[in-house]
């Protein structure tokens, strides 16, 4: 199990936008995983416009604060709004492109994985507090919720996949308290549950929240046999600065 830590001096150039902060920037030279391809978090500006794609990826925009409107073109074409009382999340597919619209100031995630298929633009809303995706999404799979009590970090998907939990509010791992924005990076057989004391009986690190809190789990779909290999770096991407060359 890996603990990552938020950097919230980095930023990236965008293009049309400039400097974006972007303090959660997880790819697979860091996790080693063989299927999640990246987790990103950046804080827009309202009144700006990001135009971003997915390229060969399938990918889950996810809004964690704020509210923006989306357009989405190619193959399938759609409009969304993600805000607190509607859709939290949309499946954007490979090969499609987006302009994203903050409507006031917001933090975004964007996961990736490399799929064999694709299906229509989705949109997602949470039911009773707990955002849950399955499908459309052939690789990925996420959960949205609350750490209350006795609470399994990896937000209940399951320890035979690879799993990004992301802690958007503080929390406690043992004996060390973590401010809001780290990661446990889970691979397959790795478990983290939440507990008020002690470690889990059943061998896993312990987390205990300190606070208001949300898990962001995401993961591989378990049903998928495709894989690919691993990568230490990736060639950059023009529609972006940043090292790693994915664009948001």
């Amino acid at each position: 199990m890996q603990l990552i830590a938020p950097d919230f001096d980095r930023s990236i150039d965008l293009p049309g936008v400039g400097p974006t902060p972007r303090p959660v920037d997880i790819d697979q030279s860091v996790t080693g995983f063989r299927d999640l391809v990246s987790l990103r978090v950046y804080e827009f500006t309202d009144g700006t416009e990001i135009n971003g794609e997915a390229e060969a990826d399938e990918v889950l925009v996810v809004l964690l604060a704020g509210a923006v409107s989306i357009a989405v073109t190619g193959t399938h074409q759609a409009e969304f709004q993600l805000d607190a009382d509607g859709d939290w999340a949309i499946y954007l597919p490979p090969d499609h492109h987006y302009r994203l619209q903050p409507l006031t100031p917001a933090t975004v995630a964007y996961a990736r994985a490399r799929p064999s298929s694709a299906s229509a633009p989705r949109a997602f809303r949470p039911v009773e507090g707990v955002l849950a995706i399955e499908e459309p999404a052939e690789r990925l799979r996420l959960r949205l919720l609350p750490l209350e009590g006795e609470t399994d970090a990896s937000a209940g998907l399951g320890e035979d996949v690879e799993r990004l939990a992301h802690l958007t509010g503080p929390a406690r791992l043992g004996d060390r308290e973590l401010p809001p924005s780290h990661t446990l990076a889970l691979s397959p057989g790795e478990g983290a549950r939440g507990h008020r004391r002690g470690r889990d009986p059943r061998g896993g690190r312990s987390i205990e929240r300190l606070g208001p809190s949300q898990a962001a789990g995401l993961s591989p779909g378990s049903r998928c046999t495709r894989k690919f290999e691993n990568r230490t770096s990736y060639p950059a991407r023009s529609t972006s600065a940043s090292a790693t060359g994915f664009s948001p």
